[in-house]
């Protein structure tokens, strides 16, 4: 939202003329575009025609009675016109800020024909002023509706300014340019002082104007809030911005979360037994389902929400979402009312987007912290909606946006929880918080629904891409295309997971249009060459930068990155006082392998180049008292450059600086990183192996994400590491944390992949039903022959979830065992195998439904499938299918409950 200025404001200006000779009478301005304007009553009340002038032009004017008030002074004029420059209202209940009036005093009109401005440092609330007193001692000699006096005792409510106004300003707007509106109308001066006829005199009349100023405060703040978080920015392009309604992919959510936090498997025996039990009842409780963020809103309108997710995956950027459509959709709400008084106001909810870390450093209670907090974020509009906030959040109408849980360092967090526990039990605002998986311990959000956030769908990747190119179509190199993109991400399944991410697909997205550039194929590959490409190609810095400066400039970050997340001076915090910045760089200065480089320059010049040119660093605060990097992960990917960098130089004290962050959480992402940055990842994971007194085997989980991350490796050390951890699966199949570790190794190693398949055949049921579902999100090729033969396993069960896994694989050597599954005895198995042919599916697929003796294509739950592959490849000339609903009897059955998804 673009801020009001006193150019605008002159705009708006409108000279009341005297009858006669034309001369200036006093000041008025416009408020409603079809031509309606204010001024003073005692301006016009000795006037025996209106005229005015407004933009050079004199216009007849017509005294709107039922909406003037000469007992507060108000005269409120018409004039035939449309499309009329207007001021903006506002009305704040208390004002601490300098102001301007502009008005046509006649002594100055030889030297400024177009009005003047005044300045008055300070404005203040006055006591009621009486009017009659300050009118001109003349005789009322015209006889028109407006020539009169007001009564005798009536006064107006004023505000005070320390300025003097010339006669002739009076009627003149009274201008916050600091809050970008117009607080009230120049009335009269006395010495050294005037008074401001505040809105609140003729709030009725505005109303009946469609110009309440509380609805136009309040339509202010959420367009600033729509504003900020409105846009974002491409990596390479950062001077342009996007609309992110236009670039968001809505996610999808579970309601199982993966925590993967040990400590909190306590019971972890006690649920697996039960799980068990469960499941040879057949009352085994539902797989993960992935449902759309949205539609899990509506179905738990009246909870909480705690969204969990793990790094670039979306939870800060769906909560900009969350503020941006909301304060749209309230403000929208407000603008259409017109001409009436409305309780709306009192409806509109706040959205508030606050991070969790600010509320974790005051001592003030929450209810006494968010006003600080928007008062300092929202400094313009803050001043006129601040009695409405408190009202808000007293009547549980704030709907707070709470983001980065995992930003608060752990010896605040239990404060804060009990902080924000006090607030839900006084107060009704409804609370969506976030925080990275890795560490949250659960609880935080007493009562809260916990949902994470899971991978894009190749559809949801590709549907990103086309969206992402075309936003970006001026700035993309015109031999790379989103098809090319997306063709070459089909045939690189070794780097699925990747793309899956909507962090690294937008850094994979902008990494790609540059010529000639391979995809990298693992994610540190990712943050080394966005980095490269942030310093250089992408910087804003008009100068070529030599090779050796960036190498300096990255090795300056990693120090940074390593001081403010490790060190144990530094906090572990991710957002970092200007001064401590500026105390850290200068101490990187003195470093001789540093400082050679940056021999002529300062800490704040190297910090304005560092954000301002190449935005790797970021300003926390308008006041740029504060800043951070440009996302977390950098930090995380720049500290485990740190540490492959003191490992190379030292092994032994390098791996001592990794011991010391074995049993941080928070750390974990980092050492994961700095896995996939060395060549040899050997002594990494034997310091974490040899750990001791692993009792919930947090570092055997640890060694296989840190193995995750490094691809195929051949060391005695990692058959161990994996099948450790395969046997710590195999006793607790159903443990969220150790699947998610599992998932995550089997991407990047066969040999889980291998084990997980022999799992198929084992004599446990449930731990057959489990490798089926750990194959499928793992969705390697490989595993399509083993889940093809678990389509004929015993259990109904392990078929079922065979058959999901082979639709998550979507590899088509799976058809023929599919199509067979379609005459299974278990109607849950028909319908996942027919979604799962609906995922796989192509011509081929067709052919063979269409061609099958064995297969009845006008089954009711056959028949959504071979009608949706029809139609798909219709242009591809196959045979004419006869598949009309109407001549299908259809009837309610579970199979075409799911299955009708399909025809969608």
């Amino acid at each position: 939202m673009s801020q009001y200025s006193l150019d605008q404001l002159r705009e708006s200006m409108v000279k009341i003329l005297n009858s006669e000779g034309g001369k200036t009478a006093g000041s008025g301005f416009i408020i409603r575009a079809d031509g309606y304007l204010v001024t003073c009553h005692h301006v016009i009340y000795l006037l025996d025609t209106l005229k005015v002038e407004y933009q050079g032009q004199e216009y007849e004017a017509q005294w709107c009675e039922e909406l003037s008030n000469p007992e507060v002074d108000i005269a409120i004029l018409k004039i035939s016109i449309e499309g009329a420059k207007t001021v903006p209202i506002i009305n704040p209940p208390q004002l601490a800020t300098s102001v301007t009036v502009y008005g046509f005093p006649p002594k100055q009109e030889n030297f400024f024909p177009e009005g003047i401005d005044i300045s008055a440092q300070n404005i203040r609330p006055s006591a009621p002023v009486k009017i009659l007193p300050t009118y001109p001692p003349q005789q009322i000699t015209a006889s028109n509706p407006w020539n009169k006096l007001p009564q005798e005792n009536s006064t107006f409510t004023s505000q005070r300014i320390d300025a003097k106004v010339d006669r002739g300003t009076s009627g003149g707007p009274v201008f916050a340019e600091e809050l970008g509106g117009v607080v009230g109308v120049i009335q009269s001066s006395k010495s050294d002082e005037s008074y401001v006829i505040r809105w609140d005199n003729i709030l009725g009349e505005l109303d009946l104007l469609g110009l309440e100023p509380g609805k136009n405060a309040v339509c202010q703040f959420l367009a600033e809030i729509e504003e900020k978080f409105n846009y974002i920015s491409f990596f390479h392009i950062r001077e342009q911005k996007i609309s992110l309604r236009e670039q968001y992919i809505p996610v999808q959510v579970s309601l199982e979360t993966q925590r993967k936090d040990v400590e909190s498997f306590l019971d972890g025996e006690i649920e697996a037994v039960q799980k068990r039990a469960y499941a040879l009842k057949g009352l085994e409780e539902s797989q993960r389902s992935k449902l759309g963020w949205q539609e899990v809103k509506k179905q738990h309108q009246n909870e909480n929400f705690m969204v969990l997710a793990d790094p670039g995956m979306g939870k800060s950027t769906l909560l900009r979402m969350e503020a941006a459509t909301r304060a749209q959709e309230e403000r929208e709400k407000l603008e259409k009312l017109k001409g009436e008084r409305s309780n709306l106001i009192d409806q509109t909810i706040f959205p508030i987007w606050l991070r969790l870390s600010d509320l974790a450093e005051t001592d003030s209670e929450i209810i006494n912290a968010i006003p600080n907090i928007i008062q300092r974020d929202h400094p313009k509009t803050y001043p006129a909606i601040s009695h409405l906030l408190q009202e808000k959040l007293d009547q549980g109408k704030c709907f707070l946006l709470l983001d980065a849980l995992d930003e608060v360092p752990k010896v605040q967090r239990n404060g804060l929880k009990e902080k924000l526990q006090r607030f839900k039990q006084n107060y009704s605002c409804p609370i969506i918080c976030t925080s990275r998986i890795v560490g949250y311990g659960g609880g935080f959000l007493e009562a809260g629904k916990e949902v994470e956030i899971v991978p894009f769908s190749q559809q949801q990747t590709e549907e990103y891409i086309e969206t992402w190119f075309k936003n970006a179509e001026e700035h993309t190199n015109d031999h790379v295309s989103a098809e090319e993109l997306i063709t070459e991400l089909r045939h690189k399944p070794q780097i699925g997971g990747l793309v899956q991410n909507p962090l690294l697909l937008s850094l994979l997205c902008s990494l790609y249009q540059e010529k000639g550039l391979t995809l990298p194929a693992r994610r540190t590959e990712v943050y080394k060459q966005a980095v490269d490409y942030m310093l250089n190609k992408w910087s804003a810095n008009r100068h070529s930068v030599s090779a050796g400066k960036i190498a300096a400039k990255i090795r300056l970050l990693e120090e940074v990155a390593y001081y403010f997340s490790c060190d144990e001076e530094g906090d572990g915090s991710e957002v970092f006082d200007l001064d401590v910045l500026s105390e850290t760089i200068n101490r990187c200065l003195k470093n001789e392998q540093v400082s050679l480089d940056f021999k002529n320059s300062t800490p704040s010049e190297l910090i304005e180049e560092l954000s301002e040119k190449d935005g790797i660093l970021q300003k926390w605060d308008r006041q740029g008292n504060k800043y951070l990097f440009l996302h977390r992960t950098f930090q995380e990917y720049l500290t485990a450059a740190y540490l492959q960098r003191k490992i190379q130089e030292n092994q032994t004290a390098g791996i001592a600086l990794v011991k010391k962050l074995l049993w941080q959480y928070d750390c974990h992402e980092t050492l994961m990183l700095l896995a996939g940055l060395m060549k040899d990842p050997i002594p990494l994971l034997e310091a974490i192996t040899k750990e001791k007194d692993d009792i919930f085997k947090t570092q055997l989980l640890l060694a296989g994400r840190c193995l995750g991350e490094c691809g195929e490796i051949s060391h005695p050390l990692i058959g161990k590491i994996v099948g450790r951890i395969y046997k710590f699966w195999h006793s607790y199949p159903t443990a969220d944390f150790i699947n998610s570790t599992v998932v995550v190794l089997g991407k990047a190693n066969s040999r889980m992949v291998e084990k997980l398949q022999a799992a198929l055949k084992d004599s446990d049921s449930f731990v057959r039903r489990q490798a089926a579902v750990a194959l499928g999100e793992i969705g390697n090729a490989q595993a399509v022959e083993a889940l093809s033969a678990a389509l004929k396993d015993s259990d109904s069960f392990v078929r079922r979830e065979a058959a999901e896994a082979l639709g998550e694989i979507g590899n088509a050597q799976a058809v023929e065992a599919l199509i067979a599954a379609l005459n299974n005895s278990d109607s849950e198995v028909r319908s996942y195998a027919a979604e799962a042919l609906g995922e796989i599916g192509n011509a081929e697929t067709l052919k063979k439904l269409i061609y099958s003796l064995e297969i009845n294509i006008y089954r009711n739950d056959i028949f959504p499938l071979a009608r949706k592959l029809a139609v798909r490849f219709s242009k591809e000339k196959q045979p004419f299918i006869p598949v009309y609903p109407k001549l299908v009897r259809f009837t309610y059955s579970p199979i075409w409950a799911r299955v009708k998804r399909l025809v969608k």
